[in-house]
């Protein structure tokens, strides 16, 4: 039976109703205030999503962003959150003993699209339970999703885990076995006593991730030094093979150099002796004069005729026009002709 609320707000100036529908299913009571857009189950601010679309994208990324793992004990843990209360409701007013009352939850919560709840076996002397929840929102979403990006029903989970924890006072833990067929869509609980714990575990997850992420940077750390090690090497051989380069070269310019050097001793020294033998050449040419040209001669005393038409004698035109000193002597012909009593001894 829905209500219908309609009340006079006397304090606006303005008629203005307010506009309220109420409806309780299976003893919840929903409640719906159309004037401020809110929805309240159970009496908690409450708000609805479609499974897929919204649901489903707003969870897959970030199942996908922290791992399965991490994902699904976050999950776990946070639903777990407020399962005591959930369980003193249950035995104080949804029923008279814990069975009937997380039946009684179960069909509760159904009218949230949360699933239909059976509990086909419950044994509270050994605390072993197994929960069945068919048609679950957790699990019909994921079903368009590859089997490999399915996560199964952690929220459900923690809730389980949560409520029999209370329920037996003992650590449990629940193991969730998920069917994604679309047709029948459900998640099989079977809770046992454990010494696991949703936080322990988690804590140990974050942990183990701690030391994986430390190993992979050590690791990287350790690679990362073999490169620079390997680059300080590769460094050192080729300043090595750059200074022995440059050993060589020196020892190549200094030779060069030292080949220039001599070049240029020979050359000075070669020129020096150009510059003598031209100074020698310039003095011989100044010490030596040269009779040239033709000479008029007088074919019967010998006389010379110079340029100006005088007849000189022949020693004193060669006196004149050279440096050569003359000595006086007879020729062999002429000691005959002359001293014809005087023999002339052969040479």
């Amino acid at each position: 039976m829905i209500e219908k609320k309609d009340q006079q707000d006397s304090k606006t100036a303005a008629s203005k109703k307010e506009c309220k529908y109420s409806i309780k299913l299976h003893q919840i009571p929903i409640e719906w205030d159309l004037d401020n857009g809110g929805l309240s189950f159970f009496g908690i601010d409450s708000a609805l999503f479609w499974t897929d679309p919204s649901m489903i994208h707003m969870l897959a990324p970030i199942a996908e962003e922290l791992g399965n793992d991490l994902f699904r004990l976050l999950v776990s843990y946070s639903s777990s959150l407020g399962t005591k209360e959930d369980y003193n409701n249950m035995v104080s007013t949804l029923g008279d003993n814990f069975e009937d009352g997380f039946l009684a939850w179960g069909r509760g919560v159904s009218t949230a699209g949360w699933g239909t709840f059976e509990m086909p076996e419950y044994d509270p002397d050994n605390q072993r339970a197994t929960v069945i929840i068919k048609n679950p929102w957790e699990i019909k979403m994921q079903c368009g999703l590859p089997p490999e990006k399915r996560w199964g029903a952690p929220f459900l989970q923690g809730k389980i885990i949560g409520i029999f924890n209370n329920a037996f006072d003992i650590s449990c833990w629940a193991d969730d076995i998920c069917d994604y067929d679309p047709e029948t869509p459900h998640a099989k609980m079977v809770i046992f006593p454990s010494k696991k714990t949703i936080k322990y575990e988690l804590h140990k997850l974050r942990y183990e991730r701690m030391l994986e992420r430390e190993k992979t940077l050590a690791d990287e750390v350790k690679q990362k030094t073999v490169e620079l090690q390997r680059a300080k090497e590769k460094i050192e051989l080729h300043s090595l093979k750059l200074e022995r380069q440059v050993e060589k070269r020196t020892r190549e310019l200094l030779e060069m150099n030292r080949q220039l050097q001599e070049e240029i001793e020979s050359r000075k020294e070669a020129e020096s002796n150009q510059e003598k033998l031209i100074c020698d050449l310039q003095q011989t040419i100044k010490e030596v004069k040269t009779l040239k040209g033709l000479l008029p001669i007088c074919t019967s005393c010998k006389k010379i005729r110079d340029d100006t038409g005088y007849w000189n004698q022949i020693e004193s035109y060669i006196l004149k026009h050279s440096e050569a000193e003359l000595s006086h002597s007879l020729c062999p012909e002429c000691v005959k002709k002359l001293y014809p009593d005087f023999e002339v001894p052969d040479n």
